[in-house]
């Protein structure tokens, strides 16, 4: 299970976004969250620490990879 931290791309503080998700949450539970943002979203540890941003391409491109099996 993938968690929005594994995705995020660096901090860059977190003017200009449009929310924010825990980065434990499972992505499964944010993706809507994700989807419906007007641009990335803050992602915050537990203890309230910037780990970076997520935005659509990011949750997309996880979510494609994910449901794509191997050509193996």
């Amino acid at each position: 299970v993938m968690a929005p931290a594994a995705l995020a791309g660096g901090p860059s503080g977190a003017d200009g976004l449009s929310g924010e998700v825990a980065a434990e949450a499972k992505i499964e539970t944010v993706v809507r969250q994700v989807l419906d943002a007007d641009g990335p979203l803050a992602v915050r540890a537990a203890d309230g620490r910037l780990v970076g941003q997520i935005g659509r391409e990011a949750v997309m491109a996880a979510l494609i990879g994910a449901a794509t099996p191997d050509d193996d």
